[in-house]
């Protein structure tokens, strides 16, 4: 019922999921906000046409961006006007006007912990150490991993702040499994001990793994592909002497060129930069071509001697 809408929008890009709507664009001039004004009247009339109006209640404006002087414009629909807010939750994720991340690790770390307390009540009611083990992963993993390809921090302290959730649960199924609490032993050799790798290195093994299925056609996904670059550097340079071969093996991946930490923070630069170093450190390996559970477990392998 909703598969023509997209077809009304002029200027702004349309993303759909289910009945959700969302029109984006950059904003850099005053005609730009009228553009956009537009194209929410022409959404409103499709809507009155086909009788699905729009609950304006729900309907939120939000700017995305790093200036201390965004342009700002109030808009409308159905006659009323939008509220525009500086945080917003879509499809599971709170996005700030920054897109910093941090308010929505704090949120999933506040309702991990609380769910890992209900988990780790319940479990003293089983004998076998697999049940913990399957409602954790179910219920507080989840969670803490939904979304983390876009949001991971590489600052430590939010780091910290969800792998401390995991390190408790450790902890717990290390004294069932046991009979005592590990009081002082370190917090990876806990995890070995119960069989959980670190919520870092999951991340890090998703990232690259879900680029790689990008990469080999097996998730659609063209805004991220577009991204990606090959590196075709020279195999000889000509100089003075004659042609000179490179002395180092040339990256794979051209990484884009970045001016701020936020943007060196992107999934894609983040994909990439990892990808180069695991073709560096093994160059063996052949992104496009390996069997998946080889390359996986080579990327794993990788990833747990870096981190």
């Amino acid at each position: 019922m909703v598969n023509d809408l997209p077809e009304v929008v002029n200027t702004a890009c349309c993303s759909l999921f289910a009945d959700d709507l969302k029109l984006y664009m950059p904003i850099k001039c005053i005609e730009d906000t009228k553009a956009l004004q537009r194209d929410i009247d022409a959404v409103t009339e499709w809507g009155v046409q086909n009788k699905l109006l729009f609950n304006t209640s729900k309907c939120k404006v939000v700017t995305f961006s790093r200036s201390k002087t965004p342009i700002w414009a109030a808009y409308t629909l159905l006659s009323g006007p939008l509220e525009r807010v500086t945080e917003i939750r879509d499809l599971g994720l709170n996005l700030d006007s920054r897109l910093e991340f941090r308010q929505h690790i704090k949120a999933i770390c506040s309702s991990a912990h609380k769910i890992l307390g209900f988990v780790m009540r319940i479990a003293y009611q089983f004998n076998d150490n697999r049940v913990p083990v399957l409602l954790y992963n179910a219920y507080v993993r989840s969670q803490l991993e939904f979304g983390a390809i876009v949001w991971d921090s590489p600052e430590k302290k939010y780091v910290l702040m969800v792998e401390k959730i995991q390190k408790k649960f450790s902890r717990f199924m290390y004294k069932r499994q046991y009979g005592y609490y590990p009081l002082l032993y370190p917090s990876r050799f806990i995890a070995g001990m119960v069989g959980m790798d670190t919520l870092e290195l999951r991340r890090k093994l998703l990232l690259v793994k879900h680029y790689t299925l990008i990469m080999r056609g097996k998730i659609d996904s063209p805004a991220a592909l577009s991204r990606i670059g090959i590196s075709v550097p020279k195999l000889c340079v000509d100089t003075d002497r004659g042609l000179v071969a490179p002395r180092r093996r040339p990256r794979l991946f051209n990484v884009p060129v970045t001016r701020t930490r936020s943007a060196q923070n992107c999934p894609t630069i983040r994909a990439l930069t990892s990808l180069n170093a695991l073709l560096a450190k093994k160059p063996h390996i052949d992104v496009f071509v390996d069997s998946m559970v080889q390359y996986i477990l080579e990327v794993y392998n990788f990833l747990s001697h870096s981190i």
